[in-house]
């Protein structure tokens, strides 16, 4: 079937060539009617213009019996004998060769497309059947949520290997795939023959084209893209975080940090301003007259130690000192 329908694929070119071929028998032919009168090839050969024709196509074309009629021409004409030989060269060599070359690649065309439809068939006839069981709309498209789930079924995955797709890296360009607009689905979702088609590209015997380097850099783009954001947001987020620890730290000897300090007592809230050097113990003297020993805590209820410093406390905390003082246990 491959064979009959690349030779009627390759019939419209086979008929110009066989013009062209007519053509040049004609040409030749007056060419040799003509200047063969009154030598010995006249009558045997070239006693008329039709059958010149006949007697080039026969020996020149098909080249049958071609030594024995290229020496008679010879000892006639070395001239027609030299254009003998240059028709054999044009018609036999060029013409007749160019026609099978036109009939192969023809020939090739059509075996691919054979190919290429009996894939899209095995595609169909393995695939089709399991697609419907994961379109939960019943809109002959696949989400990327149902993408997910259906290459996660063992037997998917097993037609692909057997296929020569790659599901692994299927599975890698799923942004691509749902990330662009298609004709026949909205953005986000693919049909099934769309989905179809993108299995059968990423088959591994494929040879890379144009377009597969087009969606390689638009994904290679993409990627940095999204990359280069979450480290922009990162880097924001640690260098904010670094300005307000170097605010609250410490300060060397002969420089003055104060903070503001939220302080809440028997439900009692107030803010106050002290020194990041000073220490708990001595936040917590100024309301031992009044409200005896106290401890202090966070806002998550864990016990401030003694000996630390507002300074380090509000570095831990981002600055943010929120003290809430009660009575010591002990």
């Amino acid at each position: 079937m491959t064979l009959l329908k690349g030779i009627v694929a390759a019939f419209r070119s086979v008929i110009f060539t066989l013009l062209l071929l007519i053509l040049m028998l004609y040409v030749f032919g007056i060419i040799f009617r003509s200047q063969a009168v009154g030598l010995d090839i006249e009558k045997k050969y070239f006693h008329s213009v039709p059958w010149a024709m006949w007697s080039l196509l026969m020996h020149g074309t098909f080249l049958d019996n071609i030594a024995e009629v290229l020496e008679e021409v010879l000892k006639s004409s070395s001239v027609l004998a030299m254009v003998f030989f240059v028709f054999i060269l044009l018609s036999s060599f060029t013409v007749m060769n160019m026609l099978i070359g036109i009939v192969c690649e023809v020939i090739s065309k059509v075996k691919q497309h054979e190919d290429t439809e009996a894939d899209r068939f095995y595609l169909r006839t393995h695939l089709l059947e399991i697609l419907d069981c994961y379109d939960t709309n019943n809109d002959q498209c696949i989400g990327r949520t149902e993408f997910d789930l259906l290459m996660k079924n063992p037997e998917i995955l097993e037609t692909l290997r057997e296929f020569g797709t790659d599901a692994a890296g299927l599975i890698m360009m799923s942004d691509v795939i749902f990330e662009k607009k298609t004709e026949n689905s909205k953005k986000g979702k693919l049909s099934f023959e769309e989905l179809i088609d993108t299995v059968m590209r990423l088959q591994g015997e494929h040879a890379a084209k144009v377009t597969d380097v087009v969606e390689l850099r638009k994904f290679t783009k993409q990627s940095v893209k999204e990359l280069h954001s979450l480290v922009a947001v990162k880097l924001d987020a640690l260098h904010d975080k670094t300005l307000k620890t170097m605010a609250c730290q410490v300060p060397n000897s002969g420089q003055t940090t104060t903070l503001d300090v939220k302080l809440t007592l028997a439900d009692v809230t107030k803010t106050q301003r002290h020194a990041a050097a000073l220490t708990i113990r001595e936040l917590l003297a100024q309301f031992a007259d009044q409200h005896g020993r106290l401890v202090a805590e966070d806002v998550n209820g864990v016990e401030m130690g003694p000996e630390l410093t507002l300074g380090s406390v509000a570095a831990s905390s981002e600055c943010a000192l929120d003290l809430r003082l009660k009575p010591s246990p002990w």
